[in-house]
């Protein structure tokens, strides 16, 4: 019953994950291919692998309705990490993020 519950609940990309992921790119705890990933997941719904056969359902996952536009933004740079023109973020930008976040 809790699991079916559960699915029913939406899928929301908070302030606080954002957060927790910037930190996380910038104290190296993440990877940057890995953090790359996970905006695609939260932006796209899925994840994109040339090896997938058939089509692809993406999952719905919304944005947190007080900073929505921010953490779109935010995740849309995050999926550029790795790519050859704008792959790299660098320290100073992630902090700046993490100011738009309200975050000192």
């Amino acid at each position: 019953m809790e699991a079916q519950s559960a699915a029913r609940q939406p899928l929301v990309v908070t302030r606080e994950a954002t957060v927790e992921v910037l930190r996380g790119l910038l104290d190296h705890r993440f990877a940057p291919l890995a953090v790359q990933a996970w905006a695609s997941l939260m932006r796209w719904g899925f994840i994109a692998r040339p090896e997938a056969r058939g089509p692809i359902e993406p999952i719905e996952i919304e944005f947190d309705e007080a900073c929505e536009e921010l953490i779109s933004e935010i995740l849309s740079r995050l999926d550029e990490l790795e790519d050859v023109i704008d792959g790299e973020v660098t320290s100073g930008e992630i902090l700046e993020l993490l100011q738009l976040l309200g975050e000192p």
